[in-house]
């Protein structure tokens, strides 16, 4: 519910793991509950943020670390 805390919902296009429709279900269901929640999806990327060669992976991983660190520091100041 609303009283939840926000969440990041971060997913690579091309997991095949975790598909990424669950996480677009799950950010369409905590919007719907009132819950705030901001998701990134990374164009290309397996899970764990893997491209097809290494240059894809790291910007991918930067991508996410550097999310995952401004959505912290926006979110509990």
């Amino acid at each position: 519910d609303r009283n939840d805390p926000p969440f990041l919902l971060i997913h690579g296009t091309e997991d095949k793991v975790v598909p990424v429709v669950q996480s677009h279900i799950a950010a369409e269901r905590l919007r719907a509950a009132g819950v705030p929640v901001e998701a990134i999806y990374i164009s290309g990327v397996d899970h764990s943020f893997i491209g097809a060669m290494p240059a894809q992976t790291r910007e991918a991983t930067l991508k996410a670390t550097n999310a995952t660190f401004d959505f912290f520091h926006e979110k509990l100041k």
